[in-house]
């Protein structure tokens, strides 16, 4: 039985902006690989280290973004990587998250 991996990943935004977006590569036990996009419900699967201390919740922040704007977005941080949303894709039910588009970045 072959087993396969998927770690995540980032690619440039297809409009070239300087933005990078996640995704999951899916790796085989043969070293075969394949990319997808990332889905809402991985955000549920990304594990953080056993070594590290508990994440901040997740939260608006102002970042930059080419061209040169400050748009909020809803930040998560997930094992080492910090995932952007839209503020309006992201709805908060008993205090968890719930994200109804793809990360933005």
């Amino acid at each position: 039985m072959s087993k396969s991996k998927e770690i995540v990943s980032y690619h440039p935004n297809a409009n070239g902006n300087g933005v990078f977006r996640p995704c999951i590569e899916q790796v085989s036990a043969s070293g075969e690989k394949q990319t997808r996009q990332f889905k809402t419900d991985d955000m549920a699967r990304v594990l953080d280290f056993d070594v590290t201390p508990a994440a901040p919740k997740d939260g608006p922040l102002f970042h930059w973004e080419p061209p040169g704007q400050f748009p909020s977005r809803h930040v998560g941080l997930r094992g080492k990587f910090l995932f952007y949303f839209d503020c309006m894709d992201v709805e908060f039910s008993g205090g968890q998250p719930t994200y109804r588009d793809q990360p933005v970045g």
